[in-house]
């Protein structure tokens, strides 16, 4: 699985150019797939794929909440130190996710991975929503549901 990479040079909060587009469709294209479960089609004679895990609704989901706790970020009304832990605690939301055959283990290590290893501040947190905003829409290019 790739991994998501925030920034180009961390030092000098250069976000990496391709984040947003190329990453992103790539990222969405995998997990996509990934979400994909395979059967024989008896009546067509032929092998079919159908949408299992990872719907639409349920990333949205996901995405709701990480751009609400952005807001509440981005504001600055409330320290971060409260905010963080609420946007780690996403990490084990992912997890239990998982465990329920929501979503696949390439997506708990897209959102559950970049969170835990890179998001450590607002700008962190900011530029992490914007790549999962365009994730999204690459995402919903794919699937039908």
């Amino acid at each position: 699985m790739a991994t998501v990479t925030l920034w180009k040079n961390r030092d000098k909060r250069e976000v990496d150019p391709y984040l947003f587009s190329k990453t992103a469709d790539q990222l969405a294209k995998k997990i996509h797939e990934d979400g994909l479960e395979t059967y024989w089609d008896k009546k067509n004679n032929c092998k079919k794929s159908r949408e299992k895990n990872n719907s639409s609704t349920q990333l949205r989901r996901f995405f709701d909440e990480l751009t609400r706790l952005n807001i509440k970020a981005q504001s600055g009304d409330e320290p971060w130190e409260l905010i963080m832990p609420q946007v780690h605690m996403m990490v084990a939301k992912v997890a239990y996710a998982k465990g329920r055959g929501l979503v696949t283990d390439s997506f708990v290590s897209l959102f559950g991975d970049t969170i835990r290893d890179q998001v450590q501040d607002r700008d962190d947190l900011y530029t992490f929503t914007s790549f999962f905003e365009s994730f999204i829409g690459f995402y919903k290019s794919y699937r039908k549901n």
